[in-house]
């Protein structure tokens, strides 16, 4: 009679593995004629198991751990039973089950799960995943499969709320994914039960894009405000144009010119969302053709990451305080139509949702009425005040001094005509704002930040033919030259008006 079991993996013992149909890894205790088996939770495919060694895939090197930690772990057991006297093999299962939950910890279970779910999905959804195992290890109130109850779920909800999440984000961000993978432990038996059917967490529903959009004045200021250095300013529009197109990020980055077509004399262009695989089609305003135009047909596109740190940028520089993000240009989008009275069906078709229901869910509160009467007459008016200040003869007499300082043509070759041009136009234009007649360059009244933003609308007039201006532009000399000037005059302003003109 033998004293110590014989210990080895089987597979298939259940004969089902045939072509890409998967089947059941085992461990094998067999002492005295008699045998028992201990379930792993890993399948893999007849051609994926060689010899005791999982082979042909991705994460075999893991699964492979995995195996050698239930040896390990059994082998421990038995240990303990020999030092004790008696072997029984059928005691080596709640022997195991007192010693750890599973044949590996929760969290190695779930890394593994994330990474197999990742395959084919696109670069955000990825993230999505690898943002959730970051802040779950950080957190680190789950170890095993024997923390995995209703009390761990509580604190980790409560971590949660120190945040200052809110019910959606919480459980569409972090809930969901555990939640998920404690399904895949349920059904690969290694564990019992679902605490989440046992703990209450609020899943409000998500206020669509209600509090996640740009009113049109803010969307202008995103438009108007100078920038200082060209990565900003092609962050800047690239979200312009992500905004007249409500595209979301992942179909942005998919986007590609040659899917351009025309209709009825209009640019339009057809594509489908990587989300839902819905086909969507967008009328390309004039607006996002400039900006297509300024860069040949290729978008400037930088990763999702870092879009989103840029885009706080340039809404700060903006006089902006809301956590602006890429699907805020979306949300901004599809709200700036529906306040212009744009069918709800047209727009369901622009933004790729499958029906009309989606569309109202999400944007339910901006289609009251009285809201959108309201948002159209302040609509209206800010293109009034817009073109307004666009006509404004000082503006234009600015343009002449700045470009003629710049160039060294005519008679206003020093900067103290353009500095006084500046000065009369930016002390009324900031008069106007407080007047309630006039749009704001962001900051508050004659602030530093008005000045700044004031003189790149100078330059940048010169420089890219924007602002109403389209006259010559400037060369990089001469570009130069007038950055310096507006520099001066901005860090300087005039305490006394001396005209002399």
């Amino acid at each position: 009679m033998y004293s110590i079991p014989l210990l080895k993996f089987v597979f298939d013992r259940k004969h089902v593995a045939k072509g890409d149909v998967e089947a059941s890894i085992e461990l094998r205790a067999t002492l005295n004629y008699r045998q028992t088996y201990f379930a792993t939770g890993i399948k893999v495919k007849r051609k994926q198991w060689h010899d005791g060694t999982i082979i042909n895939r991705p994460d075999a090197a893991l699964l492979n751990l995995t195996l050698e930690k239930l040896m390990r772990n059994v082998r421990e057991v038995v240990n303990e039973m020999l030092d004790e006297g008696t072997v029984d093999i059928f005691a080596i299962r709640d022997r195991l089950k007192r010693k750890q939950t599973g044949v590996v910890s929760f969290v190695e279970f779930c890394d593994r799960r994330s990474k197999e779910r990742q395959h084919n999905l696109s670069a955000d959804s990825k993230q999505r995943y690898d943002r959730f195992m970051k802040f779950f290890v950080s957190w680190g109130g789950i170890e095993s499969f024997a923390d995995v109850n209703e009390s761990s779920i509580i604190a980790f909800d409560e971590c949660l709320d120190k945040k200052g999440m809110k019910p959606y984000s919480k459980w569409n961000n972090y809930h969901r994914f555990l939640n998920s993978f404690i399904i895949d432990a349920i059904r690969e038996g290694l564990m019992p039960r679902n605490p989440y059917l046992h703990v209450r967490i609020k899943k409000e529903k998500s206020m669509g894009g209600i509090g996640k959009y740009l009113s049109p004045e803010e969307f202008n200021a995103i438009k108007e405000v100078g920038l200082t250095t060209d990565s900003l300013r092609r962050v800047r529009d690239v979200f312009v144009f992500q905004t007249y197109t409500c595209m979301a990020y992942t179909d942005l980055r998919a986007f590609r010119a040659s899917h351009i077509t025309e209709v009825k004399g209009m640019k339009v262009y057809v594509g489908q969302r990587a989300k839902t695989g819905q086909t969507f089609t967008v009328p390309l305003l004039k607006e996002a053709l400039a900006i297509l135009t300024k860069y040949k047909n290729k978008l400037p596109i930088i990763s999702n990451v870092k879009y989103n740190e840029y885009l706080k940028v340039v809404a700060q520089a903006a006089g902006i305080d809301k956590p602006v993000s890429s699907h805020w240009a979306r949300h901004t989008g599809a709200t700036l139509l529906l306040n212009e009275g744009i069918d709800l069906k047209i727009v369901a078709k622009i933004l790729g949702h499958s029906s009309t229901r989606i569309t109202e869910q999400v944007y339910a509160k901006l289609l009251d009425e009285t809201v959108v009467d309201e948002m159209k007459k302040f609509e209206e008016k800010q293109k009034k005040i817009t073109m307004d200040a666009r006509n404004d003869k000082k503006w234009a007499e600015i343009l002449q001094y700045a470009r003629e300082h710049a160039t060294g043509e005519g008679m206003h070759k020093g900067y103290r005509w353009l500095q006084d041009a500046f000065e009369e136009y930016f002390n009324n234009h900031e008069e106007r704002v407080e007047k309630g007649t006039m749009w704001s360059f962001g900051g508050q009244s004659f602030s530093d930040h008005n000045r700044t933003v004031f003189a790149a609308q100078i330059a940048r007039a010169l420089r890219y033919n924007e602002h109403g201006y389209e006259g010559p532009r400037l060369n990089d000399e001469q570009f130069e030259k007038l950055t310096d000037t507006l520099q001066w005059i901005k860090e300087n302003p005039k305490v006394e008006r001396e005209l002399g003109r």
